[in-house]
């Protein structure tokens, strides 16, 4: 006969709590119980046995579901991105085909317009009218995100047991990730098959079999042809692997010649085929562009910060004065209340909280793994390496202003690699020589990352 354990029992009765405040139509109350189930979960994680993993995985899966879908039990959220991909959706419908002349659409999307078409066939299928079928079925298909980086992280640290939900609970709840699962845009679709792809690319290095190396290969294309930039974010690990693998083959720690050899075709090809993609599409030309841009953005801000200004040769042409033309603006009544443009300290706190641990936490806990003489394999320490470059030009972009956008479309796509790089070291710190202490400090840092991502 089946016996439920207390454990077991207690997270089915916390799922129940969360759907039901869900119903109370209540925001506080549904914070409330996410935030006690999160930290539930987080305890269970590391007390659980191996014979527990099925209710890990449901609970897991669920919370990344409820925080995807709750915003709909609202309203549909706006957005210029989703509005423009449902009205592409709706069109294709009509016209029975790809639509490649659509007004402000982006035009790298119609060439693989994946984002768009997906939730169109559901709502043939399902009869769901297509604004709603856009949305919930994103939602749903990049809550299964979870898999892919349980699965990594349990070839990358070779442990079988519940901890590896770390991965899960993180990809969860962390808002650069979580935003863009309700607030649905093709990077979010392009993040979740690199997942798939590190994934594959992890059990080709721990099998040294030609499938998954293929596969992974297939959902690298598929990411570049989604969107541009997670792609490229994709290609750039993938070079930071083979330089990592290349420098531990010379250093004697790492034997497997052939293996660095298939990673090497594997960067070509997958680099060949993105500069070939990018050109196709006209979107290598505005990348090179805005590339060149970028030293003349950071010398302008340092110009700011430092009280200088660029000494610009005037041109030889006069401009004539013109007369400019008086035109009568029209009135537009207020239909939204303005938020402010200050917030309180109580509302950004958490953002401030949880954005610095997800910065500083992989270096901080890589640190950690060498003082107390904890290896870190090769592709543990490429991740956890390419996770802080990452951050770390997300941080210096922020303040010098390089990259327009670049909490979104950089430090989105770097957060699964920060996700891996923090579960894999957190776990094995906590299964290896470190003292009590340490472990208690690793799991709090974990509840409180997990706790203020929430909170935001």
């Amino acid at each position: 006969m089946y016996r439920v354990s207390l454990n077991t029992l207690t997270t089915l009765t916390l799922c129940l709590s969360i759907i039901l405040s869900i119903y109370s139509n209540t925001p506080q109350l549904f914070t409330l119980a996410v935030i006690v189930y999160s930290l539930t979960l987080v305890y269970l994680a590391f007390k659980f046995g191996e014979d527990s993993q099925l209710i890990m995985v449901f609970s897991v899966i669920l919370l990344c579901t409820c925080l995807r879908v709750y915003p709909y039990t609202y309203s549909i959220p706006l957005g210029v991105d989703p509005i423009r991909d449902v009205i592409y959706a709706y069109r294709v419908l009509e016209e029975g085909k790809l639509v490649y002349s659509m007004q402000r659409f982006v035009k790298y999307y119609q060439y693989f317009p994946a984002t768009q078409i997906i939730p169109a066939i559901n709502a043939i299928i399902s009869g769901i009218e297509i604004t709603q079928s856009h949305y919930l079925t994103l939602s749903t298909i990049l809550s299964l995100g979870v898999i892919p980086l349980i699965t990594a992280l349990r070839s990358i640290t070779g442990i079988s047991g519940t901890r590896i939900f770390i991965a899960g609970l993180l990809y969860s709840v962390i808002p650069t990730i979580t935003t863009w699962g309700y607030w649905v845009i093709p990077m979010s679709l392009s993040i979740l098959l690199s997942a798939y792809s590190i994934m594959l690319f992890v059990k080709y290095i721990k099998s040294f079999k030609l499938l998954p190396i293929t596969l992974s290969l297939l959902f690298s294309i598929l990411a570049v042809m989604v969107h541009a930039v997670v792609g490229i974010v994709l290609l750039g690990f993938y070079i930071t692997i083979l330089i990592t693998y290349y420098l531990d083959l010379k250093g004697g720690s790492f034997k497997s010649g052939g293996m660095l050899k298939f990673i090497t075709v594997y960067n070509i090809v997958l680099a060949t085929y993105t500069v070939l993609y990018l050109n196709l599409t006209g979107y290598l030309d505005v990348l090179l562009n805005y590339i060149s841009r970028v030293p003349l953005n950071a010398i302008q801000s340092l110009g700011k910060i430092l009280k200088f200004e660029l000494a610009i040769e005037a041109t030889s042409v006069m401009m004539p004065p013109t007369i400019p033309r008086v035109v009568e603006l029209e009135y537009y009544p207020e239909v939204l209340k303005c938020t402010p443009k200050l917030y309180p300290v109580f509302y950004i706190l958490p953002r401030w909280i949880w954005s610095i641990i997800v910065t500083l936490a992989p270096i901080i806990l890589l640190l950690t793994c060498r003082l107390i003489r904890v290896k870190v394999g090769a592709f543990l320490k490429s991740t956890s390496i390419y996770s802080i470059l990452l951050m770390f030009f997300t941080v210096i972009s922020l303040y010098l202003g390089l990259v327009w956008r670049v909490e979104r479309y950089i430090a989105s796509p770097a957060t699964i690699y920060v996700i891996l790089s923090i579960s894999a070291l957190v776990i094995l710190v906590v299964k290896y020589r470190a003292s009590s202490k340490v472990k208690y400090i690793v799991v709090l840092l974990v509840a409180v990352l997990t706790v203020t991502s929430i909170l935001d």
